[in-house]
C-alpha cells in the first residue's frame, strides 16, 4: 500500500459533494459537513475505480474508509482516507493502492479546478422573507432563489408562487397524499385499496404475523419516490419539511377517522451521512448506467 497526502479546498469539496448527492449546497465548512463530503468523495471513487466494494463509512476520528480490491492479488484491503484542516484547505492522508490513490487524486484535481466559491453571506443574498413559512419552517435555498427571480427581481412569497405555478389537477393529486383515506381491514388500519382477500394472501406464510407489524410495513412511504423522475432535485431540506408535514397530517387524519384506536405516526430520519450516501448511490447509478 502507499500513503500520500493531497490538499483540497474545503468549500469546493462541499460544493462538489453536494452536487453529487443532490443535497443542498452548504457554504459553511463545519466539521460535520467536511466529514460527510470526504465520505462522498470516497463513495464517488467507489463507482469510478474497478473492483471497489461499495462499503464506505466514516467516524468521529476524521476518516473515511472502504473495502477495496487490491489490483495486484485480488484480496480485500482497507482503503483509508484521513483528513485534517489547514488554513482553509483539507489535507487528505490517503492510505491506498497506487491505482486507487490515482483515482482519488484525479477527483481532487477536478475539485480544486472548480470556480472559487464565496461564503454564504456574500453568495446567497436572499431576502429572509422569501425563506419564511408558516410554522417557523424555511423554504429550501434553491426554491427561495427561484422566488427571488419573480416580480422583476423583487421576489414573491411561497404562497404567491404556488398560486402562479400550480393548478387544480396537481392540487387534487397532492390532496390524496397529504390527506389519504384509511380503512379498517382485518383489524388493521391501512391506506385504501386493501381487501381482506389481498391482505390474507400477502401475510400467508410470511413474517407479517401481527396487526402492528402489518400496519407498519404496509403503510410506510418513501418520500423520495413520490416524484421518481425528479429524485436528483430532492434536498435534505425538502425531505425534512415534507416528512414532518406528512407526520402531522397523517396523525390528524387517523385521530379523526379512528378516535377509539390511538395511532402513532413516525418519521424516520436516518443518520445524515447515510442520507447523503444513499442519494449519491442512486444518482451515480443513473449517471453510469
Amino acid at each position: 500500500m502507499k500513503s500520500g497526502k493531497l490538499e483540497v479546498d474545503e468549500l469546493k469539496l462541499i460544493e462538489w459533494a453536494s452536487d453529487w448527492t443532490g443535497g443542498p449546497r452548504r457554504m459553511a465548512a463545519h466539521d460535520s459537513w467536511l466529514a460527510e463530503a470526504v465520505a462522498v468523495l470516497v463513495e464517488v471513487c467507489d463507482f469510478t475505480a474497478p473492483g471497489w466494494r461499495g462499503v464506505t463509512n466514516f467516524g468521529h476520528e476524521r476518516r473515511a474508509f472502504t473495502k477495496a480490491l487490491d489490483p495486484d492479488d485480488n484480496t480485500d484491503y482497507d482503503l483509508v482516507v484521513r483528513w485534517e484542516r489547514r488554513n482553509g484547505n483539507l489535507v487528505l492522508d490517503v492510505d491506498a493502492h497506487p491505482e486507487h490513490e490515482l483515482v482519488i487524486s484525479k477527483h481532487v484535481e477536478e475539485i480544486n479546478s472548480l470556480p472559487d466559491t464565496q461564503p454564504d453571506s456574500s453568495k446567497r443574498s436572499i431576502d429572509p422573507k422569501l425563506r419564511r413559512m408558516f410554522g417557523g419552517r424555511l423554504v429550501p435555498f434553491e426554491l427561495a432563489e427561484e422566488l427571488g427571480r419573480w416580480n422583476e427581481g423583487k421576489g414573491i412569497t411561497i404562497q404567491e408562487w404556488t398560486d402562479a405555478e400550480g393548478n387544480f389537477d396537481l392540487f387534487f393529486g397532492y390532496s390524496t397524499i397529504l390527506w389519504p383515506r384509511f380503512e379498517l381491514v382485518n383489524d388493521c388500519i391501512l391506506t385504501e385499496g386493501w381487501t381482506e382477500k389481498k391482505l390474507n394472501a400477502l401475510i400467508s406464510g410470511s413474517y407479517l404475523a401481527d396487526s402492528r407489524t402489518i400496519e407498519r410495513e404496509l403503510n410506510q412511504r418513501n418520500i423520495l419516490y413520490f416524484h421518481q423522475m425528479q429524485t436528483e432535485r430532492a434536498t435534505i431540506e425538502h425531505m425534512l419539511h415534507l416528512g414532518e408535514t406528512l407526520k402531522e397530517t397523517y396523525t390528524a387524519k387517523l385521530n379523526l377517522d379512528f378516535p377509539d384506536r390511538p395511532c402513532t405516526v413516525e418519521f424516520f430520519v436516518p443518520d445524515r451521512s447515510l442520507c447523503a450516501r444513499a442519494l449519491c448511490r442512486h444518482i451515480l447509478a443513473e449517471r453510469t448506467g
